[in-house]
């Protein structure tokens, strides 16, 4: 599942576009029902593959994951 939710992010954030911090609970949750396994899939995106403006409150995916992956948008 966490390629999935990996594409739905790259579908949400090509082009370096960024997703709020709300959207991306809502992707991640939208695949994982439980809490527990959601906060753990935001944490370990979160530590290895999302820039996260804090601040801003954004993220997306980083650049070398998408091109690392090469996701296509089907």
């Amino acid at each position: 599942m966490l390629d999935d939710v990996c594409r739905q992010l790259y579908s949400r954030t090509a082009k370096g576009n960024w997703v709020s911090l709300l959207e991306l609970r809502e992707v991640v949750r939208s695949f994982y029902t439980d809490e527990g396994d959601a906060e753990a899939v935001l944490d370990f995106l979160g530590k290895y593959f999302l820039e996260v403006d804090e601040r801003e409150r954004k993220a997306r995916l980083s650049p070398w994951l998408c091109g690392l992956l090469e996701i296509p948008l089907s």
